[in-house]
């Protein structure tokens, strides 16, 4: 089974809301420059909510479950916007 690698920590049903014709500007808080990128490739790494337990398998339940959240979520904003 197949598990996603690229993980959002700002899901990208809310960065759409701050794009303009489906880009947005970003600032690197560590080289000071800004750039303008797509929402998928924003708020974005790899394997970040993956977790191993101590006999080393590996879990992806909390990208699982936020990936619930945010389907269930997004509706919500989309209507609030």
């Amino acid at each position: 089974m197949s598990h996603p690698k690229r993980h959002h920590y700002l899901p990208q049903f809310y960065l759409e809301g701050f794009c303009r014709d489906g880009r947005l500007w970003v600032s690197d808080q560590h080289t000071g420059e800004s750039r303008i990128q797509t929402p998928v490739n924003t708020g974005v790494k790899k394997y970040y909510y993956r977790f191993e337990y101590e006999d080393g398998e590996e879990s992806f339940e909390v990208e699982e479950f936020l990936s619930h959240v945010e389907t269930g979520t997004a509706p919500v904003v989309d209507k609030l916007r």
